[in-house]
C-alpha cells in the first residue's frame, strides 16, 4: 500500500458511494487507474465486502420473492437453492430462519419471466410452500462510511509500536480501536475529543494503523429483513431509517407489504432490539410486519 492507495480510501471512507471517476479528478488520475488500483485493493483484502448497486435499464424491472418451504428437506433445499442460483435473472440470493427460508430478486424485462420463474419453481421443487413476490419501486439506499477492521495481528503490531511511541493521542486511538475495531474515522474523533481532520491525518501518516477496511463483513456480521405494512407513506421512517447506522437500505414495494428495511449489525442481539425500536416507534402506523434473518448470502450480482 503506498500514499495513492491512502488517497483513494481517504475519498472512500468521506464518501463509500464516491465514483471512481470522480476520485480519479480529485487525486488526478484517470478513471481506469483509479479503477485498477480499487480493484487491487479488492484483490489484495484491504477492501472487503464491497456492495454495488444495480443500474437497471428503463425497461429491467426487480421483482423480490419470499419463499417458504415445507418442513426441512436438506437435499431439495440444496437442489432448489442450486436452480435459483443458476437463473440468470437471479441477482440476489439468500438462505433465511423464518417464515421464509429463502430470499431472492429477479431482474426482469417482461412480467411474463417472473411468472415462468414461479410456475418453474412450483413444478420442479415439491417442498415449496408458498411464493410471495413484491415488485421494488424505490430505494434508498444509505450511505454507510468504509469502517475499520482491525484484526488480532494488526491490533498486537499497533500496540507494540505504540510501547516505543509513548504519545497521548495514538494511545487514544489505540484504545478505542481494540473496544469497537469497526469504529469511522469520526466517531474515532467523536469519542475522544479530537477534530476528523487530525484523526485523518494519523491514519495517513502512520500505515501500521490502516486495518482492513469494509462495510460490515459477511463472516462478522449479521443480516436481516424486516418487511411492512404502512398504512400510508410515512415520511418518519424515511427519516429514522436515514440516521440509524444499522439500517443500510430501505425499498419501496408493491405486493402484500409496502416497505422492505435491510439491516446489518455485529451482534445477533441487536437485530431484536432495533426491531423492537422500530415496532414501538411506529406503532400506530403499521398494521403488520414480519421479521427475516439472513443466515447466509449466496449471491448478489453486480
Amino acid at each position: 500500500m503506498d500514499k495513492l492507495d491512502l488517497r483513494i480510501l481517504s475519498e472512500l471512507d468521506n464518501n463509500c458511494r464516491t465514483p471512481l471517476s470522480t476520485i480519479g479528478k480529485l487525486i488526478s488520475k484517470s478513471p481506469q487507474y483509479v479503477k485498477y488500483r480499487f480493484e487491487k485493493l479488492i484483490n489484495d483484502k484491504i477492501i472487503r465486502n464491497v456492495s454495488f448497486i444495480q443500474n437497471l435499464t428503463l425497461n429491467q424491472t426487480e421483482i423480490i420473492a419470499f419463499i417458504s418451504l415445507k418442513g426441512t428437506q436438506i437435499i431439495e433445499e440444496q437442489k432448489l437453492l442450486d436452480f435459483i442460483f443458476k437463473l440468470s435473472q437471479t441477482n440476489k440470493l439468500y438462505y433465511c430462519d423464518g417464515d421464509s427460508q429463502i430470499v431472492c430478486s429477479f431482474i426482469i424485462e417482461k412480467y411474463d419471466e417472473i411468472q415462468q420463474i414461479k410456475e418453474m419453481l412450483y413444478s420442479n421443487f415439491t417442498i415449496i410452500d408458498n411464493i410471495n413476490l413484491n415488485t421494488i419501486m424505490n430505494t434508498q439506499i444509505y450511505n454507510k462510511k468504509f469502517l475499520f477492521q482491525g484484526k488480532s495481528s494488526s491490533i498486537i503490531n499497533i500496540e507494540k509500536k505504540n510501547n516505543n511511541n509513548k504519545e497521548e493521542l495514538k494511545s487514544k486511538v489505540l484504545k478505542q480501536i481494540k473496544i469497537n475495531p469497526f469504529t469511522s474515522l469520526l466517531e474515532l474523533g467523536f469519542k475522544i475529543n479530537v477534530s476528523y481532520e487530525k484523526i485523518k491525518y494519523l491514519f495517513k501518516t502512520n500505515p501500521p494503523y490502516i486495518a482492513t477496511r469494509l462495510i460490515l463483513s459477511d463472516t462478522c456480521s449479521s443480516k436481516g429483513f424486516l418487511l411492512l405494512e404502512f398504512k400510508n407513506e410515512h415520511e418518519d421512517l424515511i427519516n429514522y431509517c436515514r440516521v440509524c447506522e444499522n439500517i443500510i437500505q430501505v425499498e419501496k414495494i408493491i405486493g402484500n407489504y409496502n416497505y422492505l428495511i435491510s439491516f446489518e449489525t455485529l451482534k445477533d442481539k441487536e437485530i431484536s432490539k432495533i426491531v423492537k425500536e422500530l415496532i414501538y416507534r411506529f406503532n400506530k402506523s403499521i398494521e403488520k410486519y414480519k421479521r427475516i434473518d439472513v443466515l447466509k448470502t449466496l449471491k448478489v450480482t453486480k
